[in-house]
């Protein structure tokens, strides 16, 4: 399990190209979503 050459992930997995891109557009979806989320805590727990 560990990878021969320094540079190769240890998590990666044989997927196929368009899973692995889907996977990745939804972690970045969330990953936005959740900046999203944050600015509109900070927004509506400000004090007036």
């Amino acid at each position: 399990l560990v990878p021969t050459v320094p540079q190769a992930s240890l998590a990666r997995q044989k997927y196929v190209d368009e899973s692995e891109a889907a996977v990745n557009e939804q972690i970045n979806v969330e990953y936005n979503v959740s900046y999203v989320y944050h600015a509109m805590f900070a927004y509506f727990d400000r004090d007036n």
